[in-house]
């Protein structure tokens, strides 16, 4: 059996986690919620600046991989019961699987750090 101290000390990073996991995932719905409401100046319809993604980069290389593309998955499930319906839904999962396979070759390349990432996007931001 394991001492006392040693399950106490798992159930509380078992509970860390999951903080974790529930923070990382509600800071990516309330940036695509953020993002649904500024309109993009671009003509291409349903092009969007993918400010949830960011937060995922964020998960992929804090907690792991596994555990971001769920964070993924569960940001495009409850934006589209919230925020696009059904379309939305099977819009923003294809874009989301995409966006996370580039993410995370470009993680395991190890040529692209998370600042590598965020300068792009605050680049792009700002010629907006």
């Amino acid at each position: 059996m394991k001492p006392r101290e040693t399950i106490e000390m798992e159930k509380e990073q078992l509970s860390r986690k999951i903080a974790y996991y529930g923070i990382f995932g509600t800071l990516a719905i309330l940036a695509g919620y953020v993002e649904a409401m500024v309109p993009v100046p671009l003509p291409v319809p349903g092009i969007k600046l993918g400010l949830s993604n960011v937060v995922v980069l964020l998960a992929l290389y804090t907690i792991g991989s596994k555990q971001a593309f769920g964070i993924s998955i569960v940001r495009v499930a409850v934006s589209a019961l919230l925020f696009k319906g059904m379309t939305g839904l099977w819009y923003s999962a294809a874009g989301a699987v995409l966006s996370f396979v580039v993410m995370s070759f470009a993680q395991k390349t190890e040529k692209f750090s998370v600042f590598c990432f965020v300068n792009i996007v605050k680049k792009f931001l700002a010629m907006l």
